[in-house]
């Protein structure tokens, strides 16, 4: 038995199944675009105390990068965004002696539906510069004893965002003496400058500094100086020690303006300042201690000398570690 189907109803299943077709076909052609750009290398090449500079490498991917977007220290959300021309940016307002990530993410943008899509990120550990502080004696320096005693050391506040120092051991007049470089911040926080000695008033600097891209070195401000004037060498004599007179004798200090004599009948006390010896001289008689004379037959003097030496309008003494004993044993 035969069926006949109406022309109109035929027309409306063919036109049924085209709309279909040509939605099915619609989803098919229609595809997530994924960009799959990628920095390679993210340094940095620049550095302040309170910012840091990176540079990359242009992204490489199979859609033209439209520009990067930097993260700092994770990739939630970007603090700026740059067009693909640029291949450097500075993160301003970063504490001092910090340590942070800067990550540099690029980006595309779909050409049909203009929605941006990033590709794959690298990151720098990047450091600001420190100011280097208290900057001071280790140990009581211009030791004359054999290595590895002898010299002068000092040490200074440890940091922890640096990749090591720079510490100049300078004479009075600015000449450099010595200078000790150290590529750790670990370990060397301390200076030992084996040139120095007790003859000769110094002064000692330090600054830090961290490492940028191809080695180079950015380097924070010297520290306040530290002003190195030594005690000087006693010379006197058992000679020198009279009834009544102390004859107190020392080697010269370059770059000394003055010496002060203090004296105690107490050992380990520096005791009453009995004279200033203005200019660089070499010698000095005591006769008197206050008010009262100087009678090596009835009490032991111990007796210290101190160095002074002007830089600028300020006077800087030395530290007055050492003393000498004066007796009379045969009267």
């Amino acid at each position: 038995m035969k069926r006949k189907v109406s022309k109109g109803l035929l027309s409306a299943m063919v036109m049924m199944l085209l709309t279909l077709g040509f939605s099915v076909t619609a989803l098919q052609t229609k595809a997530y675009f994924y960009y799959n750009g990628q920095v390679a290398s993210v340094q940095q090449v620049g550095a302040t105390y309170n910012s840091v500079t990176v540079q990359w490498t242009p992204a490489v991917g199979t859609t033209p990068v439209a520009g990067y977007n930097i993260y700092l220290n994770d990739t939630s959300l970007p603090i700026a965004t740059v067009p693909a021309s640029t291949l450097s940016y500075t993160v301003q307002g970063v504490a001092e002696n910090s340590s942070v990530l800067v990550y540099v993410r690029p980006y595309a943008t779909d050409p049909e539906t203009g929605v941006p899509d990033e590709g794959y990120s690298a990151y720098a550990d990047a450091q600001t510069l420190s100011h280097v502080t208290n900057v001071g004696y280790y140990s009581y320096g211009f030791e004359y004893s054999s290595s590895p005693y002898q010299g002068l050391k000092v040490q200074w506040d440890y940091i922890s965002n640096c990749d090591g120092y720079q510490a100049v051991l300078y004479k009075k007049n600015g000449s450099v003496v010595q200078t000790l470089n150290y590529a750790s911040k670990w370990d060397y926080y301390k200076a030992n400058f084996t040139k120095a000695t007790r003859k000769q008033v110094y002064y000692v600097q330090v600054r830090s500094y961290v490492t940028l891209a191809n080695g180079i070195q950015a380097f924070g401000d010297w520290s306040a100086p530290l002003y190195c004037v030594p005690d000087p060498i006693i010379t006197s004599k058992n000679a020198d020690v009279g009834h009544y007179s102390i004859k107190m004798k020392w080697k010269k200090i370059s770059g000394a303006s003055s010496y002060n004599i203090y004296v105690s009948n107490k050992s380990g006390k520096k005791g009453k300042k009995v004279a200033t010896v203005k200019g660089n001289k070499s010698s000095y008689t005591i006769k008197k201690v206050g008010k009262s004379k100087v009678n090596t037959a009835k009490k032991t003097y111990y007796i210290t000398v101190t160095t002074n030496a002007k830089f600028g309008k300020s006077t800087k003494t030395s530290k007055g570690y050492y003393y000498t004993r004066a007796y009379s044993y045969y009267y």
